[in-house]
């Protein structure tokens, strides 16, 4: 809701509201919320035909019905994986970060080479009717 609607407004002392009050406005915004996203919508009924999708399952619980055996070597069998992973992180973190100033200056060369874009498909359409017309 502070995503949406910002900071909530202070109200002064004297003219607050009960909590009723209070659950019955937060009830009718989170309505007009849903009503105007669908988004919002789809999820609220993914949750009530799967509540249990949105609770995270107990830590001591195992994730699936594998034994624990199964899901070792699961595990121990996507090791490659993680190193490779780590890898690639580390080179994308040690890779310099360009100067924005050059991105800011191809931004600022766009409306240029959409002109001369233009200009090469009009020279490739004059040499093909050229090329039509010798031969």
């Amino acid at each position: 809701e502070h995503l949406l609607h910002g900071p909530a407004t202070s109200l002064p002392h004297g003219n607050q509201n009960s909590a009723a009050q209070k659950l019955k406005d937060m009830e009718r915004r989170f309505s007009m919320i849903v009503s105007h996203f669908r988004v919002y919508n789809e999820l609220l009924k993914i949750y009530k035909s799967n509540p249990d999708l949105f609770h995270s399952p107990d830590a001591s619980v195992p994730p699936s019905q594998l034994s624990s055996d199964a899901i070792q070597s699961i595990v121990l069998s996507q090791a490659p994986a993680y190193s490779s992973a780590l890898s690639s992180l580390t080179a994308i973190q040690d890779s310099p970060i360009p100067d924005p100033s050059e991105s800011a200056s191809l931004i600022a060369l766009t409306d240029k080479m959409r002109a001369i874009e233009a200009t090469q498909i009009a020279q490739l359409a004059e040499m093909s009717e050229l090329r039509r017309r010798s031969e």
